[in-house]
């Protein structure tokens, strides 16, 4: 089952839309926005002064962003999806400074900057727009993410006819036959909220390698 990394952001989408704000984020979609802005707040939040360019190394686990922030880095990694990338981090960032001022919680530290640089370090300066953005990310960090359902298809019934499209994008038809029974409908799939891992069984040099074992 997939996560659903995009339901956090749907209310703050909403309203935009609704009050016209999201024709004036024209450098970058607004999903983007939304979770550009969900990463600078979790630097700005627990790792004030640092530059922008650490997330990736936070979210890797090369950097800590200190004690009991596995399961916000957790959710944060996964709300953020390839936002959070390397590559894709600084170049979003660097459509997130054109967005107007007055429509972004974040600023670069340092005003004269025209662009994002390894060393580039982003400071909150709120604005009056959009106002319940940083409750919504906090509940973002701190709400696990939840599974998503999806609609399962019916079995195509014996003797009908049924198309694909193939990796090319060409469509391809083909006929269901006649002898093939019915298998009923497909079980339906439970979200669960949470899951509960089994404990490693302990693992021993004999049981790894066996006669090779050296005592």
């Amino acid at each position: 089952m997939a996560r659903e990394i995009d339901a956090w952001q749907a209310r703050l989408a909403e309203e935009a839309k609704a009050t016209g704000v999201d024709a004036l984020m024209d450098a970058l979609p607004i999903s983007e926005f939304f979770r550009v802005e969900l990463g600078l707040f979790f630097l700005t939040r627990f790792l004030p002064g640092q530059p922008a360019s650490v997330l990736r190394k936070v979210l890797d686990g090369y950097l800590s962003a200190g004690a009991g922030r596995a399961t916000q880095l957790r959710n944060l990694r996964r709300r953020m999806g390839p936002t959070a990338r390397s590559g894709q981090w600084r170049i979003r960032l660097n459509e997130y400074c054109q967005v107007p001022e007055h429509l972004r919680l974040f600023e670069l530290d340092s005003l004269t900057a025209r662009r994002v640089v390894p060393g580039s370090v982003f400071r909150a300066r709120g604005s009056a727009v959009l106002p319940e953005r940083e409750q919504v990310y906090q509940d973002a960090l701190d709400d696990a993410v939840a599974y998503q359902s999806k609609v399962m298809r019916s079995p195509a019934p014996a003797g009908s006819q049924v198309w694909f499209t193939r990796k090319d994008q060409s469509v391809a038809t083909l006929r269901v036959p006649d002898w093939i029974e019915d298998g009923g409908e497909p079980a339906a799939l439970h979200v669960r909220e949470q899951r509960t891992r089994r404990p490693f069984p302990p693992v021993t040099g004999e049981g790894l390698y066996g006669d090779r074992c050296i005592s």
